[in-house]
């Protein structure tokens, strides 16, 4: 009778499988799931998940929560950072855009992961300073599960790194 259920068990979990890969990762995840775009936030309503599945970069000045780490302040205009950011991202071709907003200097984009397509909502926002210079503002949230492993941080300190030839603030 075990045996029954355990032959019983691989196939379904094989079927299980196929099916899921047959059907697409990110097609069943948003079928089961809803779509991964949480939407808009504006920033003094960004709230944290509190699990280990999301990550938070910015300037704590600027925050209402807790960041991860903070973000320097950058010797050029915001809408010129807010420009150089999203088209960096845009070159590294891994992003579905869902918002850009020049005006408002915020962007949202949808990343998924190279196997299974888990969705992560990643939101930007740039931020004028003193004088000339800007901050930016980066937080990514997991749309599925309980841990990221640090994907979400390794993205956001990826997409800071793009700026590394952008002058700091004196």
């Amino acid at each position: 009778m075990l045996i029954r259920v355990v032959i019983w068990f691989i196939v379904i979990a094989g079927l299980a499988i196929a099916g899921l890969f047959l059907i697409g990762p990110q097609q069943v995840w948003q079928t089961v799931l809803g779509d991964p775009d949480t939407g808009r936030i504006e920033l003094d309503q960004l709230q944290r998940s509190g699990r280990p599945n999301d990550a938070l970069i910015g300037p704590a000045d600027q925050l209402t929560v807790v960041p991860d780490a903070e973000t320097p302040t950058f010797g050029i205009p915001a809408p010129a950072l807010y420009a150089r950011l999203v088209a960096a991202i845009q070159e590294e071709g891994v992003v579905t855009w869902v918002e850009r907003d020049p005006v408002d200097l915020y962007a949202r984009a949808i990343t998924y992961s190279p196997r299974l397509h888990f969705a992560d909502v990643n939101h930007i926002w740039v931020l004028p300073r003193e004088g000339q210079t800007s901050a930016v503002i980066l937080y990514s949230a997991a749309h599925m599960g309980y841990s990221d492993m640090g994907k979400n941080r390794e993205r956001l300190d990826g997409w800071l790194q793009l700026l590394q030839d952008v002058p700091l603030a004196p």
